[in-house]
């Protein structure tokens, strides 16, 4: 497999500002252009692209999640009890009424049609906004729940106004419970003041057992992506399963992985695009994966196919140009440390890159995280990141910007030829900004209880920034120096109680010209 790296760029903008704020904010001359990102992106061999880090400065940093990111620029999501639009530096909310509170967005089409749900009398309903006039005008109004449903949420939208979700026939609180999921039907609604229509499910195998279904993004060609679950008498969790409806008429198709574990399948972490690529988690064992699914052009889908090192499953909506798909989401280099990342797969199914994108400078403590949710045409990728100073504080999340920059030639591309007017070229002998690792020791000082190696190590490169430390296998943990200066060296102890085994220790030095890693194997 092809490993791309990034070079960490300069935070180079901040582009937050408040609802009343309107800021004159632009790509710079020396990023790559929208026009020009297609070209790139496809280039999977010996490429990669510096991006630019930026959090956006939403509020309330508490239940936050990116429900849609388009290729004007406009992002989606909700944090708290409200949701949100930002575009061009501008965070505006999207309104409320009297009766209608506690709003969430899931999804938005090309037309300025929202969808989600909000809380009315103590309970959900489902709702859309109309932004076609502006957010400062946009109207909020309930969908229908027909005579056979109660309460419920709307999920996906797409171009043509068709409209999915999940209903009840029972009230729904705001915070939902096993026996709540057990309530659910998938539905659709094929206009904004029409009944939902109950998507087909599959039928119990035995009169005491029921079933329960959810259907969470529609594509522009009517492909609808969601789950369904079986429950027994006692109401335990018999068998999940991700499903596709390929029409509002079609009988569900059931993707090629079965989810057994002992609740709810997580289809809320999925993704659809409009070649019918679809994204989700998978649980073998004890583990959570994220997962890719890719569709033949008709009712087939090859897949899973497992996307390596993702945290906690987490992925986002797969984007396919050319013949590739990209899929962003989180990848874990240790359980301190999860940079968001972009895997790319072609369409026979081989993961033929992945690309970690840089954190955001804010982020000063040693244990961070982010997750990429949405990349659009332009390369532009939308997520969330956050650090803690300890495993119970977490500093606060934040919606994060990545803005693709520069083309990052890989030097060990025999098919690149030599610039011999590039100063970053390492071929070139007056270049002075090389970055370098010039010592990476490892010794085994372990003892009869403790597992331990000793790293020492030296640097150069030009204004150094940081180094780190990651070390993986049996056990994992990690260390991070801020650095300055030309040259830096330093030595640090990993010890793991009785955590004998085989470990790969990695290096990463950053300074002004970008980020160099090494690793290398020990036994200990």
């Amino acid at each position: 497999l092809l490993s791309l790296t990034i070079t960490v760029a300069s935070m180079a903008l901040l582009i937050f500002c408040t609802p009343a704020c309107q800021k004159d904010w632009d790509m710079e001359t020396d990023r790559v252009s929208p026009d020009d990102f297609e070209e790139i992106v496809i280039r999977t061999s010996g490429t990669s692209i510096e991006y630019d880090a930026t959090r956006l400065g939403w509020p309330y940093h508490t239940n936050m999640r990116i429900a849609g990111f388009n290729d004007d620029g406009q992002i989606l999501g909700h944090s708290g009890s409200y949701s949100y639009i930002w575009h061009d530096g501008v965070l505006e909310p999207l309104p409320l009424s009297a009766d209608l509170q506690a709003c969430r967005a899931f999804d938005m089409n090309a037309g300025g049609m929202i969808v989600g749900a909000c809380t009315k009398d103590g309970q959900v309903v489902p709702v859309y906004w109309n932004i076609q006039n502006g957010v400062s005008g946009a109207q909020i109004a309930e969908l229908n729940l027909g005579d056979d449903f109660v309460s419920g949420t709307a999920r996906g939208i797409n171009d043509d106004g068709l409209i999915v979700g999940y209903l009840s026939e029972v009230p729904l609180p705001n915070s939902l419970t096993q026996s709540t999921y057990m309530s659910y039907q998938a539905v659709y609604w094929d206009s904004f003041t029409g009944d939902p229509v109950v998507l087909t499910n599959f039928e119990p195998e035995t009169a005491f057992d029921s079933s329960s279904s959810m259907a969470i993004y529609v594509n522009n060609e009517g492909y609808i992506a969601g789950g369904s679950n079986t429950y027994n008498e006692g109401g335990n969790v018999i068998e999940s399963r991700g499903v596709v409806w390929t029409s509002t008429g079609g009988v569900p198709i059931e993707l090629d992985l079965r989810l057994e574990r002992d609740r709810w399948t997580d289809m809320h972490r999925m993704g659809l695009n409009d070649q019918g690529d679809i994204t989700s988690i998978a649980t073998p064992g004890d583990q959570t994966i994220a997962a890719l699914w890719i569709n033949d052009g008709g009712s087939g889908w090859n897949g899973p196919i497992q996307l390596e090192n993702s945290y906690l499953g987490q992925i986002g909506r797969p984007l396919r140009l050319e013949g590739e798909i990209y899929v962003p989401g989180a990848f874990a280099i240790s359980n301190n440390i999860a940079p968001a990342v972009i895997w790319s797969i072609n369409e026979s199914g081989a993961v033929t890159g992945s690309q970690q994108l840089p954190f955001p400078e804010e982020l000063i403590y040693n244990q961070k995280y982010a997750v990429a949710n949405f990349m659009n045409e332009d390369g532009w990728v939308v997520g969330t990141s956050r650090d803690r100073r300890n495993p119970r504080f977490y500093h606060d999340m934040d919606v994060t910007l990545w803005i693709p920059g520069e083309i990052i030639d890989d030097p060990d591309d025999p098919d690149e030829p030599d610039d011999p007017d590039d100063p970053d070229d390492p071929d070139d002998p007056d270049d002075p900004s090389d970055l370098s690792v010039d010592l990476f020791d490892l010794i085994n000082t372990s003892n009869p209880q403790f597992a331990r190696v000793t790293v020492n190590w030296e640097v150069s490169g030009e204004n150094l920034s940081s180094v780190s430390l990651v070390i993986t296998g049996q056990n994992s943990d990690s260390m991070s120096w801020s650095v300055s200066g030309d040259t830096a060296s330093g030595q640090h102890q990993f010890s793991f109680r009785r955590g004998f085994g085989a470990y790969v220790v990695s290096i990463t030095v950053t300074d002004a010209s970008g980020s160099l890693t090494e690793s290398k194997n020990i036994q200990l």
